[in-house]
């Protein structure tokens, strides 16, 4: 069973829509140990989490038609208290009408101190302005050292606030089993990949973004299938018993042995 998230930390969501689709991103903080009332904490978290798309990107770092309307915040303050409040935003894209689909997404790499192996924690920002891409798979190379340079001083934001909070990655599995209680690892760096991303997105279903990469998602990045890939999910698919993965099965059968009569 997957654990709750632990006392002193709070999942804030940002939620929102871009043409015809919606769209959330989850991301994770541990609050400051000093003394904090919940409505302290919750404020904060908003405004911490506002700034990620109103200064680490900005208004003009997304096409008209796309918005933040609403972040969600649930925070822990208790061994046997949560405290969940929804409070209305307002962002709206401000770059012009020309925008990539809305399965295309700016790719945010948080750098985290996990040693453990596998993916590390992403960011799938849906909504980009066709002014910022530089070809069919890259961004334009001034909006990557902005937008990263403005990601790092967004980290750092969190540190200042009235009620101090950390972004950090928030792990609820190891291996293939649940974690006892959920494991946080401070998020100390970030960058925007300089290659566009793409990621499922489907009319009336969230896409969610930051977390465990080892935790299932209710979306995630495309990948394309390679023509080997595509046959060894055909002989899995068919069930051709002719094949394994694929490729032919040798032929372990005994050669056949012509029995003669004896005078």
């Amino acid at each position: 069973m997957k654990p709750l998230i632990p006392v002193g930390t709070a999942k804030i969501v940002a939620e929102g829509s871009y043409g015809p689709t919606t769209w959330a991103n989850v991301f994770y903080v541990t609050i400051d140990a000093g003394t904090h009332t919940p409505g302290d904490v919750i404020a904060n978290c908003v405004t911490f989490i506002h700034g990620f798309y109103a200064t680490a990107f900005s208004a003009a770092s997304f096409p008209s038609g796309w918005a933040l309307s609403t972040i969600v915040v649930t925070y822990r303050d208790a061994e046997d208290s949560i405290v969940r409040v929804r409070v209305a935003d307002a962002i709206a894209g401000s770059a012009g009408a020309g925008g990539q689909d809305a399965q295309v997404a700016y790719l945010v790499n948080w750098s985290t101190g996990d040693i453990r192996r596998g993916g590390k924690p992403r960011q799938y920002v849906t909504g980009v302005p066709d002014g910022v891409v530089a070809d069919s798979a890259r961004l334009n190379a001034g909006t990557v050292t902005a937008v990263t340079g403005r990601l790092i001083t967004f980290l750092t934001s969190g540190l200042t606030l009235s009620t101090p909070m950390q972004l950090v990655e928030m792990s609820f599995r190891n291996g293939n089993a649940d974690r006892v209680a959920a494991v946080t690892f401070p998020i100390i760096g970030a960058s925007l990949n300089p290659v566009v991303a793409t990621q499922r997105r489907r009319v009336g279903r969230r896409a969610t973004g930051m977390g465990d990469p080892r935790d299932r998602q209710r979306a995630r990045p495309r990948r394309l299938r390679t023509p080997a890939a595509s046959s060894r999910q055909r002989a899995r698919t068919i069930g051709d018993r002719g094949t394994t993965l694929g490729r032919p099965r040798p032929d372990r059968s005994r050669p056949h042995r012509r029995r003669t009569l004896r005078p």
